[in-house]
């Protein structure tokens, strides 16, 4: 992997748990236990970006014969593993998987400031 997917990563990494433990620290007095499922939200999130970093990555680099294929079957995999802790959440409780999706959809925040950082300091 190049330095700037595994810097991009480390400070999306650092930007989730920020966002973490903000969400954590207010969302406890509110929902209580319940803020568990943000993180496991946010924890899929980034073993999905991780994972798509990597393939592409690995793929876009040397020749791999098969490389659709490959991409097909990340993305498919990736895809059943967030979807299906998502049915398994969704069967016991609504309001667990919104605060999953919620956590899941937080690393887009996490990756705008990764990109305003990145342009901050591109002035500099």
């Amino acid at each position: 992997m190049n330095e700037l997917n595994k810097v991009l990563l480390k400070k999306v990494a650092a930007y989730d748990l920020i966002i973490s433990v903000v969400f954590i620290s207010v969302g406890y007095l509110f929902l209580g236990s319940s803020t568990i499922f943000f993180l496991l939200g946010m924890l899929f999130s980034y073993i999905n970006l991780s994972m798509n970093s990597f393939v592409t990555n690995n793929l876009l680099i040397g020749y791999v014969p098969g490389k659709n294929i490959l991409r097909l079957l990340s993305t498919l995999f990736r895809i059943l593993l967030v979807c299906g802790v998502g049915v398994i959440i969704i069967s016991k409780s609504d309001l667990n998987f919104i605060i999953y999706i919620i956590g899941y959809t937080s690393q887009l925040l996490a990756i705008v400031l990764y990109g305003l950082n990145l342009k901050s300091d591109e002035r500099k």
